[in-house]
């Protein structure tokens, strides 16, 4: 929601069906929201602002994975990002606008590098009836049968508790 402070008039900016609004991006100078995040199977960003849209395109692109975008210069020139490729430990980079250039700055977790993390695998599960889940496998590895085994956790949509349980080849047994 977007609030014209003189009248006190509001107006909607965005929303999403699915999920909550995670996080927004404002310009620098005028503080009007440019982009908004939704985290429902992944976080994405969403362009409000056509200039935002080739540089978080590129983002999705390059970033191999899930990406935030946790500081922006005054200029707008220059970005901090932060990318989650889940099987790598969290990086830091720094984007540059002008001819869309990623440079690595660190690791949040240098020791975890070249260590065989597990790759997750996000889902949507039909749970009771209506509702969904939102959840997250990781394979722990596969059996005689050929069938993926691996752990599945999640929220089950309009309650406020995580479920854990076991899943095979992307059928989930909740315990809760």
């Amino acid at each position: 929601m977007a609030q014209e402070v003189a009248s006190g008039k509001t107006q909607l900016v965005a929303q999403d069906q699915r999920a909550d609004i995670g996080d927004a991006l404002y310009d620098p100078k005028t503080g009007r929201a440019q982009a908004y995040s939704v985290n429902y199977l992944k976080s994405e960003y969403v362009p409000l602002d056509p200039s935002m849209t080739a540089d978080l395109a590129f983002l999705k692109e390059a970033a191999k994975g899930q990406f935030a975008i946790t500081s922006r210069t005054d200029a707008d020139d220059k970005w901090l990002v932060t990318v989650d490729r889940v099987t790598t430990p969290q990086t830091t980079w720094l984007y540059e606008r002008k001819g869309q250039r990623l440079t690595p700055l660190f690791a949040a977790r240098p020791e975890l590098e070249g260590a065989p993390l597990v790759q997750m695998f996000p889902q949507e599960i039909k749970a009771r009836g209506w509702a969904r889940r939102a959840d997250w496998r990781h394979a722990e590895g596969v059996n005689g049968a050929g069938e993926t085994r691996g752990r599945v956790r999640g929220r089950l949509e309009g309650r406020d508790r995580s479920e854990v349980g076991e899943c095979r080849a992307g059928r989930p047994g909740l315990s809760g």
